[in-house]
């Protein structure tokens, strides 16, 4: 709990790179119960500065919830501190760790918002927990310390984990309902994770994947286009997703032809675990 509780008195630097260790040495399924903590952290987040706010107003000078991620984190230390080493509390002190980890990762993502120099660290904290939430349907299924709402952003009710189905399909929820929109198309992103599908998937299926996605951007971007001819309408918004759509797609086009010429070099090979298995992303 140290390391965690010293994190918020550290210079912003040191911050990230600390989160950056701590994220990138996790396992699989360490990084999907901090996804699953990071998920949850913006709803509870808001509860408790709502809750913080009429603690003010009515007068209450001690004993404030937390109202910020800093307060959170020193909250959650002292914590799980009182809770001890009894078996009792096994299930609490775990969530309070995974929640932890999940501030951690929001705290990094602060600071390189503010600081360009400190997002190339933040891309590698998000690569590496983009290759764990590939184990995420396997590592809730069964698991106790969530309840269903709070494993609900993976899947409607009655089908509690739709949106993560496969591997591939994990993945692409980490990239586009996890990870902070303004890093999606980061070009040291975008290189980390072909690095990571062509060490996974080999050269052939790596350039096929990503000329995949390419068609698929296309075929979203005419799509809008067509629908906002007929209404003869486009809003600001429409048109911004419309050439992001079509940035992406040129984008993927590029890392297929250098994953096919050898141009794409495999620097992050530590982070690839070859004895995962998922017939829908080796296929």
């Amino acid at each position: 709990m140290a390391r965690f509780a010293k994190i918020v008195h550290l210079p912003p630097d040191a911050t990230v790179e600390i989160a950056r260790e701590l994220i990138c040495n996790l396992d699989p399924n360490g990084g999907a119960m901090t996804l699953v903590a990071y998920k949850n952290l913006n709803p509870t987040l808001g509860a408790m500065k709502e809750i913080h706010r009429r603690q003010v107003d009515a007068g209450m000078t001690t004993s404030l919830v937390p109202s910020s991620v800093d307060d959170f984190i020193v909250f959650l230390c002292a914590g799980n501190d009182k809770l001890g080493n009894s078996a009792k509390y096994e299930i609490p002190r775990r969530r309070g760790l995974w929640f932890l980890h999940g501030l951690t990762v929001m705290k990094a993502n602060e600071v390189a918002q503010r600081s360009p120099e400190r997002v190339r660290s933040v891309v590698d904290i998000w690569v590496h927990l983009i290759a764990c939430s590939r184990v995420l349907r396997n590592a809730l299924e069964h698991n106790v310390l969530w309840s269903d709402e709070e494993k609900s952003w993976f899947g409607d009710q009655d089908r509690p984990f739709s949106r993560v189905p496969t591997e591939r399909k994990a993945m692409e929820w980490c990239i586009n309902l996890a990870m902070p929109r303004w890093l999606r198309d980061n070009g040291d992103l975008m290189q980390g994770l072909a690095q990571y599908c062509l060490a996974d998937m080999g050269s052939a299926q790596a350039a096929a994947y990503y000329r995949e996605g390419a068609a698929s951007f296309r075929e979203s971007e005419a799509s809008m286009n067509d629908v906002h001819r007929r209404e003869a309408s486009m809003n600001d918004v429409h048109r911004r997703v419309v050439r992001m759509r079509a940035n992406l797609a040129a984008k993927y086009e590029e890392i297929a032809a250098d994953i096919a010429s050898g141009a794409t070099p495999i620097r992050h090979s530590e982070i690839v675990w070859r004895n995962w298995q998922d017939d829908d992303w080796k296929s």
